[in-house]
């Protein structure tokens, strides 16, 4: 027989990666380095991980996409790309009115960019959520504005700590720090249908 130099666990034993041999059933998991016990639990967006013989076994609940708008002109899209962006000027952050002439819009968020600082960058001044109604955010307040044409959207708001969260019927959160950072979260059911 051939030798293999290093270290193995006897048949039916498995490495429980910290220089032991343990029985399947008590196997740990990995997740981003570090060690994980059977039957711990940990959260990987908006799902549920527990640990069973060494693989992670997770719920399969679709989740909100988010996107961010903050500080001087900085960008992270529902897809999770980065992107700096230096406008004065109202821009579309996201809708699902995307052209298409058989669709129609359920909602839209605009943000009107203006200088700020000496530096010339631009910051979120304010923000325009369209839902049937307009509601404009902007000094640390909203206001419901105008009636457009089409439908209401149910929506109802509150604030959590720094926050203003204004949440509709449609599926469309939207949450802002009251200056000059937005997130926008979406339920899944936008997820091919949004600009």
């Amino acid at each position: 027989a051939e030798c293999v130099s290093g270290c193995v666990c006897p048949e039916g034993l498995f490495d429980d990666g910290k220089g032991g041999c343990v029985e399947e059933k008590d196997c740990p998991c990995i997740h981003n380095n570090q060690w994980y016990s059977p039957g711990q639990k940990i959260t990987v967006d908006c799902n549920t991980c527990t640990c069973q013989k060494g693989v992670w076994n997770c719920t399969e609940d679709v989740c909100y996409g988010t996107c961010m708008i903050y500080g001087s002109g900085h960008y992270i899209t529902f897809d999770g790309k980065f992107y700096d962006f230096d406008g004065s000027c109202e821009y579309a952050a996201t809708q699902d009115f995307c052209g298409d002439k058989n669709s129609s819009s359920s909602f839209s968020i605009i943000t009107e960019n203006v200088p700020c600082g000496t530096t010339g960058v631009t910051c979120s001044k304010a923000i325009k959520m369209f839902l049937g109604v307009k509601l404009k955010l902007e000094n640390k307040d909203y206001k419901e504005i105008q009636r457009d044409i089409g439908d209401d959207v149910y929506y109802w708001n509150r604030t959590v700590g720094l926050y203003l969260i204004i949440e509709a019927s449609n599926g469309v959160m939207l949450i802002w720090d009251k200056k000059t950072t937005v997130f926008i979260k979406l339920t899944p059911d936008y997820k091919v249908r949004t600009c």
